[in-house]
């Protein structure tokens, strides 16, 4: 389910169907909002961590997975 998103990297949820929408529909969407939401916390709160050498690659790693799970 793809999402557009603004110059901030912010979700731009469609808001005009969502009278349309069942209520099975509606959970799906705004769970999915909410995992969006969740996993674009993690990836701030990695990337203002401060890196530890023995970390580092694991973090890094968390990072890339993280911006890989955004852009689908």
């Amino acid at each position: 389910m793809p999402f557009e998103r603004d110059g901030s990297g912010n979700i731009l949820p469609e808001f005009d169907d969502w009278d349309e929408l069942t209520d099975e529909e509606k959970l799906v969407r705004g769970n999915g909002l909410a995992a969006i939401a969740i996993l674009d916390r993690l990836r701030f709160d990695l990337e203002t961590m401060d890196d530890k050498s023995a970390d580092a690659d694991r973090i890094t790693s968390i990072r890339r997975l993280l911006a890989d799970l955004a852009l689908g």
